[in-house]
């Protein structure tokens, strides 16, 4: 582990070192560049950094929480970078060994020149340890005892707490490092708004003991345990008193659908896990294999669309397992289709630039709902009447199945267009909505296609980027429309 974190380093510095022609960028209040699933025990952060000129207060150069605060939970400053008042010196946080803000001040940085600074955790053995280095040299180095996941971290180029660092910043990068995770009881590792019916979870272990009860590895669940159906898709248990695998997922009604292995897993090596949920035909297929090897496959009639789940490395209800886990994947698509409930967040976006893309396949059903029915609704929050509050919004007209789109466009929060035709029922349409920068013209032009025929064009004098999104589908505000989505895609285009 230890030649790898050092390869790490040295490869991004290279790529870092390779860009020096870059302007940056200033440094800007409450600027949020991301918002990460996951955070892992191990992570790495780099970024060069140019200070403009001194300042009298605290400010804030970058910035990585998991509960959206400045500093009232642990895991809120994973890494924080400030300037301290009147200096030229970095304050570098973060939460190290149970104190949540365990912090480090640089030696003055000089004005006008870059400075690249590095801040890692990394795996050696079964320690961790966290790293500072400044134009590659190592300043700190110290064990970090209560190394952990986080779920949901929000990432700041400026956070919205303190003033803005006087200061530009370039090649700002941020991930996971590998590593191998001792098990713990109640470790929430990722959290989802929609996990679709197909997903894919993937990992390796590494038992290194046995449990006289049933022992947790990982569950996926929206709720509970075993108390509804879809609280187990799926959940990887040991038998008591040995290391051999019960798998349990929601499958044909079935709440507690099992697989069990024959033999225990090695102790001395790592053992590849695979089960996952998918589209074939018209069929799902759920299947499990072990080191790239199927042992289990059967077709779901009956899958389901979790809504809040979470991903748990092991759960709280059963013992951890004595194991160790590494490359643990967890991901879920919409491809399969999804019938279209009232007030269901299926995604929050950390920021939509002025150039995006959405889209999206939807199956009308024959019937229709007699007033404005709501298809696929994105806002910064609330429904109507602010500009972000569309961005955009999608509904069928009362007793049709007629498009109308709407956009903030212009400085009117609510621009709308209109099919003037039904799209067909039981048959999925495409739907495109973009908004792209004509370079010739030198401005920006909002675009909406159905079935890759255009159903509007027209100039945007106002384009804004926005924060915090939510993508509703359906919104709580209207009724919903009678209809499946499936292959939702949304991308920033610059």
């Amino acid at each position: 582990m230890a030649i790898l974190q050092i390869c790490i380093f040295a490869v991004v510095l290279h790529v870092i070192l390779a860009g020096t022609g870059e302007k940056g960028y200033l440094v800007t209040k409450n600027y949020k560049v991301d918002h990460l699933p996951t955070w892992s025990p191990t992570w790495y952060v780099a970024f060069e950094v140019k200070p403009l000129y001194r300042y009298s207060h605290w400010s804030n150069l970058l910035h990585l929480t998991a509960s959206g605060q400045n500093l009232k939970h642990f895991g809120d400053r994973i890494p924080a970078v400030f300037f301290i008042p009147h200096q030229q010196k970095l304050h570098i946080c973060t939460g190290l060994n149970g104190n949540k803000n365990f912090c480090y001040n640089s030696k003055t940085l000089p004005l006008h020149e870059w400075a690249l600074v590095e801040i890692a955790q990394f795996q050696k053995g079964v320690k961790y340890y966290y790293q500072i280095r400044i134009n590659g040299k190592q300043v700190l180095k110290v064990l970090n005892k209560n190394a952990r996941y986080f779920m949901g971290v929000d990432v700041y180029r400026g956070d919205p707490f303190y003033r803005q660092a006087p200061a530009k910043i370039r090649n700002f990068v941020y991930h996971n490092l590998p590593s191998a995770f001792k098990l713990t009881r109640n470790t929430i590792i990722k959290g989802y708004k929609a996990y679709f019916t197909e997903y894919q979870v993937s990992f390796n272990i590494k038992p290194f003991g046995k449990v006289k009860k049933w022992s947790s590895i990982l569950h996926v669940t929206e709720w509970d345990d075993i108390t509804a159906y879809g609280n187990r898709i799926p959940a990887v248990f040991f038998w008591p008193n040995t290391n051999r695998l019960h798998i349990c997922s929601a499958i044909n009604g079935n709440k507690n659908y099992c697989w069990n292995g024959k033999t225990d897993l090695p102790q001395n090596k790592f053992t590849n896990i695979n089960i996952r949920q998918h589209l074939v035909g018209s069929q799902y297929h759920y299947s499990i294999l072990i080191n790239g090897k199927q042992v289990f496959k059967i077709v779901n009639t009956k899958p389901i669309t979790l809504y809040r789940a979470k991903v748990y490395l092991s759960n709280p209800w059963y013992l951890a397992a004595e194991a160790f886990v590494k490359n643990v994947v967890v991901t879920t698509s919409s491809k399969g289709g999804f019938k279209l409930l009232k007030g269901k967040m299926i995604r929050v976006i950390p920021r939509i630039q002025r150039e995006w893309y959405l889209s999206f396949d939807i199956k009308p059903e024959n019937a229709v709902v007699h007033h404005w029915a709501s298809i696929l609704h994105m806002t910064t929050g609330g429904n109507h009447g602010r500009i972000g509050q569309r961005i955009p919004g999608i509904w069928f007209h009362g007793k049709t199945r007629k498009l109308h789109v709407c956009y903030a466009i212009n400085k009117n929060p609510n621009h709308c267009f209109n099919t003037l035709y039904n799209l067909t029922p039981n048959r999925y349409s495409n739907i495109q909505v973009l908004q792209v920068f004509d370079r010739l013209a030198k401005k920006y032009k909002f675009k909406v296609l159905v079935n890759n025929n255009f159903l509007a064009e027209v100039w945007n004098s106002n384009p804004l980027s926005f924060q915090n999104v939510q993508m509703w589908a359906a919104d709580p505000w209207y009724l919903t429309a009678k209809a499946s989505l499936r292959n939702i895609v949304f991308r920033n285009l610059c």
